[in-house]
C-alpha cells in the first residue's frame, strides 16, 4: 500500500514550483525559462505529482509519441532526494529512495497498462549523475553511448 506518497493530478503551477527546487541545479538556476517546457509536457499526456507529509515531492508524466509508445518524464524536489555533498546515507534515507523507486515503478507499470504503453523511453542531462542512478533503479537501460555530440543519455524500459 502506498501511505507514505499522496498521489495528485498535477498543474503547471505544481511543475514550476518543482523546478525552482529542482534536485538539478540546471533546471532550479533556470526555472523561469521552463513554461514553455511545463506547457508542452502537461499538453503531451498525463501528469502526476507526489506529496509527502503535504508538501510537494515530485512530478512524473508520459509524453504521448505515438500509440503504444511514450517517453517518461520525471522533475524532483532536491530537498527530498539530495543528501548534501560528503554525508553519508542513513538507513533511513536509503529505504525511503527505495520506496520511492518502488512508487515510480508502480506508477510507470499502471500508467503503461491505462493508456497501452508498450515501450517507454527517458532521457538525462549529462554531468547529472544522481539522475542517471535513479533511473537505472528504476530498471531502464541506456541506449546511447557516450560521445561529444550527446548532449542526453537515452534510456528504455
Amino acid at each position: 500500500m502506498i501511505d507514505f506518497l499522496e498521489i495528485r493530478h498535477a498543474t503547471e503551477e505544481d511543475l514550476l514550483q518543482l523546478c525552482r527546487t529542482s534536485a538539478d541545479d540546471y533546471v532550479s538556476n533556470n526555472a523561469g525559462s521552463h513554461r514553455d517546457w511545463i506547457k508542452y509536457h502537461m499538453s503531451a499526456g498525463p501528469a502526476y505529482c507526489g506529496y509527502y507529509k503535504g508538501r510537494l515531492a515530485g512530478a512524473a508524466g508520459l509524453h504521448i509519441i505515438r500509440p503504444g509508445v511514450a517517453n517518461v518524464w520525471l522533475v524532483i524536489d532536491g530537498g527530498f532526494f539530495m543528501l548534501p555533498k560528503g554525508m553519508i546515507p542513513t538507513v533511513e534515507s536509503l529505504e525511503y529512495l527505495e520506496k520511492v523507486v518502488w512508487v515510480l515503478n508502480a506508477m510507470r507499470d499502471i500508467l503503461c497498462r491505462r493508456f497501452r504503453i508498450m515501450k517507454i523511453r527517458t532521457s538525462s542531462r549529462k554531468g547529472f549523475g544522481a539522475s542517471q542512478r535513479l533511473i537505472k533503479f528504476c530498471g531502464f537501460e541506456r541506449l546511447v553511448k557516450e560521445s561529444k555530440q550527446n548532449y542526453y543519455y537515452i534510456y528504455r524500459s
